[in-house]
């Protein structure tokens, strides 16, 4: 699906550590139509990539025709009334100029007409400042990179965007205005193409190469069984405990020693009892070892021994396949804890690959994660060792040239993250936690006091969504300051707290541009009574991370169903689900899930007082539809995410029984004798009352 739009929130950081600078990938300026025009100027950089491919330069507008686009879009979008109007205007007139670019669009128009004016909104809004500005390009370059973007597409949506902001402003679309909105969107455009004709492969190699990597777990189910606490995604404070306990090891095992134990693993024999005592007889030191690793369970050859009694000739799953060349080369059982933790936290680098905003906010978690082990154990080049050896053996039958440079680029960008951030995190820390030990109650209350008159400055429109009492806002002031050190000292358990909150958050409606001006008047306002330098940029960097992190959450999960929820409108809940298909479509209506949290739309629905949306969710949910293939109703759906339904309906909205009651009656529409037959779906009340 092609979306030409994205996240208005952007922050400074380079996609993959990689700068992008130069002209397209061919070499060549773009067309005379799509060139920058109205006096901006490129700035030259170094070349990017380091295989001589030019890349993007910085572009500076000049400050008058910043401030003229800036006040153009801003009465474009009071005029019109609402983004989704506004994108709608746009595309109209795009498929009245190019009708066959039709077929790119698979989402529905309300959906890619938010899309468009929500990327438009962000460059646009950091257009008068050239790094920020290239950043923002980047960031739509890489949403970008399955669309097959050509220099007419972008010129044409050019066209029909100037056609809808004349048609719409008339004479108050001055000349600088339209020359500024020019150049700016031939710069965007210009970066869209330079980025997938660069970067798109890599990107689906990576993706691709690691999900048939990944498939060995779902397909034959592992070699073994995880450890508890990665069963359950338990935060990384139970592996430092093992890992502790870990460093009491013996030294390191002779290679001779490492290389008969690896051997047993792959043996296809299935060993007998005689054998097994020759081997022992033949090496009394191997049998030492042998015993002292079966007391180990965080050994990775112990884990092997246990599976390969069964005849199992080599794993299958990247988990045990990487341990399996942690063993050969040696690694130590310590060194193993952090190096899973990586290879757990490597799934969300593939999934942020082309997402420079949350690839340097996963890097900043990684790194507080691995901040916690010694500095001597975390040895990134071993790690990368392993994890191309399992790589190059999972997926040896379509390894080529380009998947090697692909991940290469890959771990050379996320190690390069590691090691710029991760010396700081323990000392941020520790001076966070000594200030705000000695903290006085005085200054607290003073610093909780002046961040909302701070902020208000900022940002007055904050005020409408600020409007609890006294307390409740003291409350959130005083969580700001515990997160930015809780950021710290659990990273991994508070990512998932700040999801669960960021998604409260997607329910309640709050604008993604109230986040920056709040950071930057807690950052000022902490400045104040900071005496450590050290400790202000460790409250800065700390806050700055949170806040990604709820963006983020906040930007997937806000869904078209969650933006109707929160206007309580019935027609934009329909528009929303009208395309999406019939197997799908409950999902939509019953699970928003970002990383491992969810959120239920209709719940929510209930909960914020928007009964005519729930009304309406629960119609489409128990209507019954039908393709060749299958019927699709979604009762059962319903009641396994929420089996307290009746209750919940009930307590908060017992106007909406009769239409769940409805929805279980099935009706023909078909007479016999007067009469007409109906089915009663009675199975869940009976057994969940």
């Amino acid at each position: 699906a092609v979306h030409l739009g994205g996240s208005s929130h952007v922050h400074s950081s380079r996609p993959l550590g990689a700068p992008l600078r130069g002209r397209t990938a061919g070499g060549g300026a773009m067309p005379p139509k799509a060139a920058p025009q109205g006096g901006g100027k490129r700035v030259d950089g170094a070349a990017a990539d380091g295989g001589g491919v030019a890349g993007l330069q910085e572009l500076r507008i000049e400050p008058a025709t910043v401030e003229a686009v800036q006040f153009t879009w801003r009465v474009f979008m009071s005029q019109l009334g609402s983004p989704e109007s506004a994108g709608r205007l746009v595309f109209s007139n795009l498929f009245d100029l190019m009708p066959e670019v039709q077929g790119m669009f698979f989402d529905s128009k309300a959906v890619h007409s938010l899309k468009f004016m929500n990327g438009m909104k962000g460059i646009i809004g950091v257009m008068g400042d050239p790094v920020e500005l290239k950043i923002a390009v980047q960031q739509l370059g890489f949403q970008h990179m399955n669309a097959e973007i050509t220099e007419s597409i972008v010129n044409t949506f050019h066209n029909a965007l100037l056609e809808a902001l004349t048609a719409t402003l008339s004479d108050q679309f001055t000349m600088r205005a339209r020359t500024g909105i020019g150049e700016l969107w031939a710069y965007a455009g210009h970066a869209m193409i330079y980025v997938r004709t660069t970067f798109a492969k890599r990107v689906h190699i990576i993706k691709e190469s690691w999900a048939v990597a990944k498939s060995g777990n779902m397909q034959f189910g592992g070699n073994r069984k995880r450890d508890d606490d990665e069963n359950s995604g338990r935060s990384s404070e139970a592996a430092i405990e093992k890992y502790n306990i870990a460093l009491a090891e013996p030294p390191k095992r002779s290679s001779k020693g490492v290389g008969q134990r690896v051997k047993s693993l792959f043996s296809r024999r299935k060993p007998t009892p005689e054998s097994q005592l020759l081997d022992q007889s033949n090496d009394a030191e191997a049998q030492a070892e042998a015993d002292d690793e079966k007391g180990d369970p965080t050994s990775p050859i112990s884990h092997f021994e246990r599976g390969m009694s069964f005849g199992q000739a080599m794993p299958h799953s990247m988990e045990d396949m990487f341990d399996v060349n942690a063993a050969v080369m040696g690694v130590r059982n310590a060194s193993l804890i952090w190096m899973r933790e990586a290879l757990e936290a490597l799934d969300k680098f593939v999934i942020a690959c082309s997402d420079s905003l949350r690839f340097k906010s996963e890097g900043d978690v990684l790194a507080i994660q691995l901040s916690k082990y010694p500095e001597r154990d975390v040895n990134l080049h071993q790690f990368r060792a392993c994890l191309m050896a399992a790589l190059r053996s999972l997926l040896s039958k379509q390894w080529a040239g380009e998947h090697e440079e692909a991940w290469t680029w890959l771990w050379d960008s996320i190690a390069a993250a590691l090691q710029a951030t991760m010396s700081k995190p323990p000392m941020y820390e520790v001076s966070l936690d000594r200030f705000f030990a000695s903290m006085e109650d005085r200054s607290r209350y003073d610093f909780r006091k002046e961040l909302y008159e701070r902020f208000f400055e900022l940002a007055p429109a904050g005020q409408d969504f600020f409007k609890q009492s006294n307390t409740r806002l003291h409350f959130i002031a005083d969580r700001v300051m515990h997160m930015a050190l809780e950021i710290l000292q659990r990273p991994k358990s508070m990512v998932s707290q700040i999801s669960a909150l960021g998604l409260r958050h997607v329910g309640f409606g709050i604008p993604t541009e109230l986040f920056p001006p709040f950071v930057a008047a807690a950052s000022e306002v902490m400045g104040k009574y900071v005496p450590d330098d050290t400790a202000r940029e460790a409250f800065d960097w700390s806050v700055h991370l949170v806040s990604n992190i709820l963006v983020r959450t906040i930007v997937e999960g806000s869904t078209v169903v969650m933006k109707a929820i929160n206007s309580n409108s019935v027609r934009s809940l329909k528009r929303a689900v009208g395309t999406a298909p019939r197997k799908s479509r409950v999902t939509y209506l019953l699970n928003v899930q970002v990383g491992d949290q969810h959120i239920s739309p209709l719940s929510w629905a209930i909960e914020s007082g928007s009964l005519k949306v729930a009304d309406a969710i629960l119609k489409d949910i128990l209507t019954i539809r039908a393709d060749r293939a299958r019927y699709y109703y979604g009762v059962d759906e319903l009641w396994t995410r929420h089996p307290d339904i009746v209750r919940k309906l009930q307590e908060d909205a017992p106007s909406l029984l009769r239409t769940l009651l409805n929805g279980l009656i099935w009706r023909s529409h078909r007479t016999d004798f007067g009469e007409r037959r109906g089915d009663y779906y009675i199975k869940h009340p009976l057994l969940e009352a």
